[in-house]
C-alpha cells in the first residue's frame, strides 16, 4: 500500500511525462524502429508468469525497459525514461462514481510514477 502523498506525487510525474499509450505502438514503431515493444502489464506479470510472454523474452535477453513521453516526443526531444523496477500488483484509486482506476508503480531516475497498464514501454 502507498503512501497518499507519494500516490499523488507518482501521478503528477506520471502526467508531467505523458507516458505513450500500447495502442500507438505501431506509430512509435515507425519512428524508432530498432526497439522492441511490450506493455507495463506484461512487465509487471514477468517475475510472476509461468507462461513466457514479450517482457520475459525482453529480460532474458538482458533489454532495459524505457518508458516513452508524448510530452518530449512533441517537442522533439529524446523521449525515453529509463525504469529501473515495476511494482508487483497494481494500485487502486478509487473515484467517486464509478469503478476504481488500476496504474502500475513505475521506478524511474526522477522517483516513482504511476501509470495505466496499458501504457508502452520500450526495451532496448
Amino acid at each position: 500500500m502507498m503512501d497518499r502523498l507519494l500516490i499523488i506525487d507518482a501521478c503528477g510525474r506520471a502526467s508531467t511525462i505523458r507516458p505513450v499509450p500500447a495502442s500507438r505502438c505501431s506509430s512509435i514503431a515507425t519512428l524508432y524502429p530498432r526497439f522492441y515493444y511490450t506493455d507495463v502489464a506484461e512487465y509487471m506479470l514477468a517475475p510472476t508468469s509461468r507462461f513466457p510472454n514479450a517482457a520475459v523474452e525482453a529480460l532474458q535477453y538482458g533489454l532495459r525497459p524505457y518508458l516513452i513521453s508524448d510530452e518530449a516526443l512533441l517537442r522533439n526531444h529524446d523521449p525515453f525514461v529509463r525504469v529501473s523496477a515495476v511494482g508487483v500488483e497494481p494500485v487502486k484509486l478509487l473515484r467517486k462514481w464509478r469503478a476504481p482506476d488500476e496504474l502500475v508503480s513505475l521506478m524511474l531516475d526522477s522517483g516513482p510514477a504511476l501509470v495505466p497498464p496499458g501504457t508502452l514501454l520500450a526495451w532496448q
